[in-house]
């Protein structure tokens, strides 16, 4: 298994380019950053978090791709473009790549989103709340963002 990209290193300030083609090399990430995901758990604090996402720029490559996995969702989204957002709220958030961190910010309520499946068929996708706040979070690694860059402050004591 990859090992996980952790912050300061430049590829999680990079922009990621485009899936051109939908070969066995990204399924194979796909489904190994799935894997991750669904067994992997950090430490913010004394809280053990449970892994809910991961883009591809985390395991060191720099393609528009990401995963979600909860147990009762599962999103491979390739190329993925945001089309609609409402609603906003706060709430804390940490990130696989600063590990020991915790943030607060600002996400919208509602995302709608399109991309492609591992199929190659265009999909969208409609998530609400924690999902939603999930699916920005990824979609800014794949623009070399990263929670600390949006965040509206630190927890310290979390």
């Amino acid at each position: 298994m990859r090992k996980l990209v952790l912050d300061p290193d430049p590829r999680l300030r990079k922009v990621c380019a485009r899936v051109e083609k939908i070969d066995s090399y990204v399924r194979a990430l796909a489904k190994e950053m799935l894997n991750y995901v669904q067994v992997y758990t950090h430490m913010v604090g004394e809280q053990e978090l449970k892994s809910l996402g991961l883009a591809a720029p985390q395991f060191g490559e720099l393609l528009q791709l990401f995963v979600i996995s909860t147990p009762a969702l599962s999103i491979t989204a390739i190329n993925p473009r945001l089309t609609k957002t409402a609603g906003s709220r706060k709430l804390y958030e940490a990130c696989l790549s600063l590990p020991g961190r915790m943030f607060v910010v600002e996400r919208p309520k509602l995302v709608k989103f399109k991309g492609l499946t591992l199929g190659g068929e265009e999909r969208t996708w409609k998530v609400h709340d924690q999902l939603a706040q999930v699916v920005m979070h990824e979609m800014e690694h794949l623009r070399g963002i990263l929670v600390v860059d949006v965040a509206i402050t630190e927890v310290k004591d979390f």
